[in-house]
């Protein structure tokens, strides 16, 4: 943020510029005249800085208001809702959703403007549909009905991950061994976690 002395320091100069060109019609001495001039464009410079300052100030503030703007805007698109027993995080309303995934925003990252996709890392209660769900910046955990992105509805569960435990394990690709175990009909089959990113791939041998 500009520093307000030294936009007040330079205007404070300017007035003394003013001032000293007053007494550059009654200067007759040489070296006197010299010692204003000299003054008079120290003091003008010092002026010439303040002006930068309050210019850059200004940009300054014209971007915090674009980002508090954009920042009201993004706040507007989610609504406070019941995701479990007495459990309350941020959701997109309806109306704003659009393409994007349904998704749950921490209501304590929320409350102090920062949104934060709360991220699944297992279930709590797979029978019933109730997950365990993370902050990935203040770290609170809720557990709360797991919402399905609406392309993946008809998906089957895939199985526990291995690092968050999450039913998102699933076979990301395959192919064949290198080497001689390929030769033999081996497979390399990679799984990939959709929650944690975890991958982990395993050879397959011919039944």
């Amino acid at each position: 943020m500009t520093d307000p002395i030294s936009i007040a320091t330079g205007l404070t100069s300017i007035k003394a510029a003013i001032d000293i060109t007053k007494t550059l019609a009654d200067a007759r001495d040489t070296s006197k005249l010299l010692s204003v001039k000299l003054e008079l464009q120290g003091l003008l410079l010092e002026a010439q800085e303040a002006q930068f300052a309050l210019a850059a100030q200004k940009r300054e503030l014209e971007e915090r208001i674009r980002e508090l703007e954009a920042s009201a805007r993004e706040k507007e698109r989610y609504q406070l809702t019941y995701v479990g027993d007495g459990t309350l995080a941020y959701t997109l309303k309806p109306e704003t959703q659009g393409s994007e995934p349904a998704h749950m925003a921490c209501a304590n990252c929320f409350e102090h403007g920062k949104r934060r996709v709360l991220q699944q890392r297992g279930y709590a209660d797979h029978e019933h549909g109730t997950a365990l769900f993370v902050c990935p910046d203040c770290a609170a955990q809720i557990v709360a009905r797991t919402i399905v992105p609406t392309p993946l509805v008809a998906r089957a569960p895939g199985e526990p991950c291995p690092s968050c435990g999450a039913y998102e394990f699933r076979v990301s690709k395959t192919a064949p061994t290198k080497g001689h175990w390929g030769d033999m009909g081996c497979k390399d089959v990679t799984k990939k976690c959709t929650a944690c990113k975890f991958e982990d791939v395993e050879m397959v041998t011919p039944k």
